[in-house]
């Protein structure tokens, strides 16, 4: 008789993984009330590695357990290749190929029709669905509690992994080196034909962008994680006013600072989330950061400890999406929580809120004189806000 399986699922783990998922699109509230009503800080599961995705992954293993099961014969053969009927996670399936194939009980496809009902004209789910955002402005949001690396490394790239050719639209130049997608890129502020760029593959890449037909480069590959297949998002990067410097936030919840040329100098850890914006102040003083677990950090960079925390924010009720410096000691804010705040070195609260979104305000930019503060916002509006009392207060 063979043995049966040892298998074990537990209302934990399902609450870890659904933990996991919701972290990972970045539903913060959602999650924190699930990590609170499941009581999952007392759980082993908090601290178990789950990687990104794995409830999705999961889910599609049972689908495919499904599809067999669905079309097995009882002579041993299956007639998957004759069924085009689609299987979902919601509906049961119906075979294109008649009776002949065991379908799913009847009261099955009713069960899932009572604990799914069909959403109410507005509603949130109504129409197109709903759709989550962001954990990151420029991701499908996820928060991983991982071991951080301590150091990065730096290695350079085959001219094979970095082909570059004219030839797509007039003028243009293709890089090829990444391995995954390309969220960020920002030139170097004082040479232009350097180019920084970060991807879902943990590394961001220096680029020496010749003038065609210049023959092929090899870029210098900042990596963030030791192991390749261990990939986080690089989701900031900003370079210091002289380019000397160049910082970088990733989705695991570190700052890494470089060098112009690639060398990697120390980390700042502090954030319990992805970072989402990293920027250096005008005069390269300070460094601030911005994250999903709600807080702005400044960072002294002008010590002999770069990790020392000059000052931390803690101005908003949400994920912190996008902060800009208005000077040396002055920054704008803007969150989950619809506000946009002006904060100032030295002061614990806000000098200035601005009020009036009616959702999350992704973005904020000031105008070149700083007269100006454009946010813009998932409620469909940019709006436009004086900063001539805030530029009359820096005086």
């Amino acid at each position: 008789m063979a043995r049966l399986p040892n298998l074990r699922i537990t209302s934990d783990d399902v609450n870890a993984l659904i933990y996991s998922y919701l972290e990972d699109a970045g539903f913060s509230h959602t999650s924190y009330a699930l990590r609170h009503e499941a009581r999952l800080d007392s759980s082993p599961n908090l601290n178990v590695r789950i990687p990104r995705g794995e409830l999705i992954k999961l889910l599609n293993k049972a689908l495919l357990y499904s599809e067999a099961e669905a079309h097995f014969r009882r002579d041993g053969s299956n007639s998957n290749e004759q069924c085009n009927a689609p299987f979902s996670i919601l509906k049961a399936h119906v075979c294109s190929q008649g009776p002949h194939l065991p379908p799913s009980p009847p009261e099955m496809g009713r069960r899932r029709q009572e604990l799914f009902p069909p959403p109410r004209p507005g509603s949130p789910t109504y129409g197109n669905g709903l759709e989550k955002r962001k954990g990151s402005p420029r991701l499908e949001g996820r928060l991983e509690k991982r071991a951080r690396t301590e150091d990065g490394a730096v290695e350079t790239v085959s001219a094979e992994g970095a082909r570059m050719r004219k030839g797509y639209g007039e003028g243009a130049i293709l890089m090829n080196g990444h391995e995954s997608e390309v969220f960020i890129c920002q030139w170097h502020p004082l040479k232009p034909n350097v180019l920084a760029t970060g991807s879902k593959d943990a590394t961001v890449r220096l680029w020496n962008v010749p003038v065609p037909p210049a023959p092929l480069f090899t870029p210098v590959a900042l990596r963030h994680q030791p192991d390749p297949a261990d990939a986080r998002d690089i989701t900031a990067i900003d370079w210091d006013r002289t380019g000397a410097r160049l910082a970088t936030g990733c989705y695991d919840g570190v700052v890494r600072v470089w060098t112009a040329e690639g060398a990697h100098q120390f980390n700042l850890k502090f954030h319990q989330g992805p970072i989402f914006t990293n920027r250096w102040s005008p005069d390269a003083s300070f460094l601030l950061s911005a994250s999903l677990d709600g807080t702005v950090v400044v960072w002294d960079m002008m010590t002999l400890k770069p990790d020392k925390i000059q000052q931390l924010f803690r101005v908003h009720s949400g994920s912190v999406l996008d902060a800009v410096w208005f000077d040396n000691k002055t920054f704008i804010s803007c969150a989950i929580d619809r506000q946009v705040n002006v904060c100032r070195i030295g002061e614990q609260t806000p000098i200035r809120t601005f009020t009036g979104h009616e959702d999350e305000v992704n973005l904020v930019r000031l105008s070149k004189d700083k007269t100006l503060l454009a946010s813009s916002s998932d409620d469909r509006t940019i709006r436009v806000w004086d900063m001539s009392a805030v530029k009359d207060d820096a005086l």
